[in-house]
């Protein structure tokens, strides 16, 4: 974690550590918040190594746990994080229990890069020689184990010095990088080496291995030479004992007395092991004679490491070491590489395998590599392969699909690298762990589970974002059967998320807390691990239930709907679960029927709460087919609305007034639909008439759903027209005559009514009845001279268009093209027969049954915007008719109309309107008239603002002009035109920077940025993000942009395939679990030539470069 002020950890509203436990304080020294108790103590020190800044410390019990007596009361976890420095503090009760034990867990070390991953150090408080100077290191780690293991401190500590090598006097509690620890500083380093070497190795428990050793009386060190035999048995290869011998006689060969002497000869140490393992990778198949070349590699791996330490940036280890060496060996001529005559492998020639370096080989151009500022620059690059620069001839990734992966994540064109380069532009760990559970959730969709799990265990410092990336794993997990894989990983989402919410309150329990359980609970079930599940729902009803007020308590129950509606899967039926979906709903009903009443500040109470719950728990039983229950839950809540019993305000006024009823009219059309799709109509029907005049939307919702009733139980058209003419009613005639039309139509495309439930059947015929019933109500409603808005959206839009709709596929062409011809009348001006609606918005008929009707003569719609709003939804309606040339012909009137206005409106409107247009076109498949409309619309939005606006119009001129030019911008990108794209967003933020008010160009630099991190303009995404003034929002805009990036992928859908280079449909490369039959069922086909430069991939030394 990096070091912060105060004052940006005020700006930037960090609540690190109280969120971690409210006990511990960074290495700034800040108070950790109130004033401390008489009865605290602080207990503080250094983890060390040499310092490792972003540790977990905690201080434990005997219980094995973080122990609850810390902070400035003494009843919080005691948790913190150690700063860059390595130091951490606490405030403990002086009371304390002995046995206390200073545990820090991963963290980083600050001079050699190396991370301890999932390792802990340990220290024991009761052996520390100052409450203020705790020493937590390898070495006391030893020490710690050991009388963990039964032995005396002061026998731990005779046998960790035997074991080390060291004088019988020689005090182990030393800090490594205080006065006289040089000692410690030396064995720690060793000892570090050695267990993160082991733990690489797959070895579970390093230290618990030297401990072993420890205890069976081997030595590691013996007359200050490292045992061999000792190393072996601990578990290391020889080429791992060769380098911890080496790093060994580096420290020994630096003294003890010079701590900066002791780390810059580990440093170099390191270096050279890094740069021999590159080597390896790089040489060990590509030289035919490695084993011969071995020395000279090795000799030479040191020699580079001499002169890469001149720069006090270089790393040590991790992939920048790598870069860095590929680095030298193109621009220093280090190597040539020749095909052999069987061409079956390389002959390697060259400095690097011919003697030791000289200074004159690593000279370039009159500099030498001590002073290249070059490697300052490669230094911070955390990816391997820069797609610009040539592979080496046997590492291209050809058509093998592992290589492609590699190749790409490690490159920097890679979307998750991006995303990476991001975190160094915020100081907020809160932003900082969002973007970076994206990450983990881009590396585990693409397979790269290991390295995600190392980003959750080494890099994350929250605990809410820790859970949710291991559910990101988990889920990734669960598509190729890793089930078992996937459970682990969610019972450690769980373990941290409930030591969260029990640390910071029940009481303070937020939606995505229940959120986050909900989705635990999902992906167990989908793991088949159903009653782990069920697990998760108890604990939220038992446990943290009891402790919520019915605001609180309604996320548990809005949890269990999600959880439900997740394996009723209404939109996948393939995909349902209904036992899985049952159990929640049954859990559901129950929690809900503990849900305390709502207390009002007014001092009313209600169950509004509880009602609604109940209605969705209805409903739902009745999409699994539980007619029954759902009904008597459906008599359940009316009774309940009926008389809630509920006493409202305080005594002596108190009163029985049933508030919930008039609060929960909005949940009856949930209950209808419940009835209905249950078969239970008469009673639907009932609770529908009990719906007040006023509540005209619940009305016309109950209505359409009553009405695909009647066609789910076989109702003939004519008796679903009869009864819908008997049973609607609004408030006036054209609403009663709009709620018709919706009824008999649909409420919108998701959501079919009668007709449209009428064509899913294919009950054609009779869906044209209905849109034929429909069409006269729409041709009555709205009259010559009403409103341009009623004309355009209820008449055109929710009226003709929806018939035409459904007379299209029911395949009723000519009657379909008869609403459109209506559609155009109303709208451009004509006359035409229209039946007529009495007063109370029946159709009116003579004697003999026939239809009233009266000539209507309309004229064209004045209202411009009103006008392209008609226009628009009519071309896209041809264009779902097939008609892609009566669609281009409404473009064009709407197109012709902008330019007739455009010199006379003002500018914001009409590049609004071409904005809407151009939405138009491109929903109308027409991309040339949408790429023409654009052109047109970025003149309109230039002249937004121009000279001659008033100094008073100026600010919202130009946010006007950024906001418009951002709109085209996303548009031109939809079209797979990323140039223009971000000419567009350039011009956008260039109007965004003349904004005076801070928050207007906070705002709109926060759009334009996303937007263009979302059209993979991430450069200059960043470019606008980092510019955003107000230091919060642009932290936030900065997790946006690295999320959308993340999210990115170019074959939406598909979950065995997301990149493709040069956008020609076919993949870079394939999920390494995919399948054949998963990869020939997608349809795709892996490219050959992933960059589209017409050299194929087994040949292109730059595979991924794009000009």
């Amino acid at each position: 974690m990096k070091k912060k002020s105060a004052v940006e950890f005020i700006v930037a509203g960090l609540g690190f550590m109280l969120l971690l436990g409210g006990c511990g304080d960074s290495s700034s020294g800040s108070s950790s918040g109130g004033t401390p108790s008489a009865q605290t103590v602080q207990v503080s020190g250094y983890v060390e190594d040499p310092a490792i800044r972003g540790a977990v410390v905690e201080l434990w019990n005997s219980h094995g746990s973080a122990a609850g007596i810390c902070g400035t009361s003494g009843n919080q976890l005691c948790r913190t994080v150690s700063g860059d420095d390595g130091f951490f503090r606490f405030r403990v009760l002086k009371d304390a229990p002995a046995g206390l034990e200073v545990v820090a867990s991963g963290g980083m070390d600050t001079e050699t890069g190396i991370s301890l991953g999932n390792l802990r150090l340990k220290a024991l408080l009761d052996g520390a020689a100052s409450k203020d100077q705790v020493a937590v290191t390898p070495v006391t780690t030893l020490v710690a184990m050991a009388v963990k293991a039964g032995q005396t401190t002061e026998e731990a500590q005779k046998n960790v010095r035997e074991f080390l090598g060291l004088e019988a006097e020689a005090d182990l509690m030393l800090r490594p990088m205080g006065p006289g620890g040089g000692f410690v500083l030396q064995r720690s380093m060793v000892i570090t080496k050695i267990v993160t070497d082991l733990n690489s190795l797959g070895v579970s428990d390093p230290f618990g291995k030297l401990s072993g050793l420890m205890a069976e009386g081997q030595a590691l060190i013996r007359q200050g030479d490292m045992d061999e035999i000792t190393l072996g048995n601990a578990g290391l290869p020889q080429e791992r004992i060769r380098e911890v011998r080496s790093l060994h006689e580096a420290l020994r060969s630096a003294g003890v007395q010079n701590t900066a002497a002791l780390v810059a000869a580990a440093r170099k140490s390191l270096l050279a092991d890094s740069l021999m393992k590159s080597m390896e990778r790089l040489f060990t198949h590509s030289d035919d004679d490695f084993e011969a070349h071995r020395d000279f590699y090795r000799d030479n791996a040191a020699v580079l490491s001499e002169n890469l330490m001149a720069h006090a940036e270089m790393p040590v280890s991790g992939l920048p070491v790598e870069r860095i060496f590929r680095y030298l060996i193109d621009a220093y001529g280090l190597v040539d590489m020749e095909l052999n005559d069987d061409e079956t492998a390389y002959k390697m020639t060259g400095k690097l395998v011919r003697s030791q370096l000289t200074l004159q080989d690593l000279t370039k151009d009159g500099i030498p590599l001590s002073e290249d500022a070059r490697i300052r620059e490669l230094a911070r690059a955390a990816y391997i392969y820069d797609v610009a620069e040539a592979l080496l001839p046997g590492e291209l990734p050809g058509n093998d699909n592992a290589k492609r992966i590699h190749y790409y994540y490690n490159s920097n064109t890679s979307r998750l690298y991006k995303a990476e380069t991001m975190l160094d532009t915020v100081l907020d760990d809160t932003v900082n762990d969002t973007i970076r559970t994206e990450i983990v959730r881009g590396k585990a969709r693409v397979g790269l589970f290991d390295e995600a799990k190392v980003i959750i265990k080494e890099q994350m410092y929250l605990d809410f974002q820790k859970a949710r990336a291991w559910v990101a794993v988990a889920e990734n997990y669960i598509p190729f059967g890793k089930f078992k894989e996937a459970e682990d990983c969610l019972d450690e989402a769980l373990r941290i998320h409930k030591a969260l919410l029990s640390s910071k309150g029940y009481h303070n329990l937020e939606s995505a807390d229940t959120s986050l359980l909900q989705t635990i609970a999902k992906w167990y079930r989908k793991a088949h691990y159903p009653e782990k599940s069920k697990e998760i729902a108890e604990y939220m009803h038992g446990e943290l239930g009891p402790h919520l007020s019915a605001p609180s308590y309604s996320r548990i129950l809005q949890a269990m709907v999600n959880l439900a509606d997740d394996f009723i899967s209404m939109d996948e039926p393939d995909q349902r679960d209904a036992p899985a979906a049952r159990d929640a709903l049954d859990a559901l009903y129950r929690y809900a029927q503990d849900c305390p009443p709502t207390e009002r500040a007014n001092g009313r109470r209600d169950y509004m709460l509880k009602v609604m719950y109940l209605a969705d728990a209805a409903l739902r039983y009745a999409w699994l087919g539980d007619g029954v229950r759902a009904y008597e839950i459906v008599q359940e809540v009316e009774g309940m609305r009926s008389n809630d019993g509920l006493a409202s305000f305080s005594p002596p006024n108190q009163e029985y007034n049933n508030y919930t009823k008039d609060l929960t009219w909005v949940y009856v059309p949930r209950m209808v639909e419940a009835l209905v799709i249950s078969a239970y109509m008469d009673e639907a029907k009932a609770l529908l008439k009990t719906l007040p005049a006023n509540r005209a939307s619940q009305k016309g919702r109950s209505y359409g759903d009553f009405a695909v009733g009647m066609v789910e139980q076989g109702y003939s058209a004519h008796e679903i027209v009869d009864e819908l003419e008997k049973l609607i009613s609004g408030r006036n005639a054209e609403e009663t005559a709009e709620m018709q039309i919706r009824a008999l139509t649909y409420f919108n495309e998701a959501v079919p009514h009668a007709a449209m439930v009428m064509v899913e059947k294919g009950r054609y015929q009779e869906a044209a009845l209905l849109a034929d019933q429909a069409l006269k109500y729409v041709n009555a409603i709205y009259k010559p001279g009403a409103a341009d808005k009623d004309i355009s959206y209820s008449k055109v839009f929710q009226g003709y268009l929806r018939c035409a709709r459904i007379y299209h596929r029911a395949g009723y062409v000519s009657d379909a093209l008869k609403a459109m011809d209506y559609a155009e009348t109303v709208l451009f001006g004509g006359g035409f027969s229209a039946e007529k609606i009495d007063d109370k918005g029946r159709l009116i008929r003579d004697a003999a049954g026939n239809f009233d009707t009266e000539w209507l003569d309309y004229d064209k719609v004045q209202d411009d915007e009103q006008l392209i709003f008609g226009i628009g939804y009519i071309a896209r309606m041809w264009n779902e008719m097939g008609d892609d040339a009566r669609s281009r012909e409404f473009l064009e009137r709407g197109r012709s109309r902008l330019s007739d206005i455009s010199q006379t409106a003002g500018s914001v409107f009409v590049a609004r309107e071409y904005n809407k247009l151009i939405r138009s076109a491109l929903n109308s498949d027409d991309i040339e008239m949408a790429l023409s409309l654009i052109s047109e619309g970025e003149a309109v939005a230039d002249r937004i603002h121009t000279d001659a606006v008033q100094e008073d119009q100026r600010e919202k001129a130009f946010q006007d002009q950024a906001q418009q030019l951002r709109s085209l911008g996303e548009k031109a990108w939809e079209v797979g035109e990323l140039s223009l794209a971000r000419e567009l967003f350039r011009k956008a933020y260039t109007a965004a920077k003349m904004l005076s008010s801070l928050s207007n160009r906070t705002k709109e630099m926060g759009d334009i940025a996303q937007s263009a991190g979302e059209a993979g303009l991430v450069d200059f995404g960043m470019e606008v993000a980092l510019a955003v003034p107000v230091i919060p929002e642009r932290y936030k805009t900065i997790g946006k942009v690295a999320e959308k990036v993340v999210k990115y992928d170019d074959f939406n859908g598909v979950s065995i395939a997301w990149v493709d280079t040069d956008r020609d449909g076919r993949p870079d490369f394939f999920h390494p679990l995919a399948t054949v039959e998963m990869i020939v069922a997608s349809g795709l086909v892996l490219d050959e030539d992933s960059n589209g430069n017409g050299i194929p991939d087994t040949e292109d030394l730059r595979p991924l470069y794009v000009k």
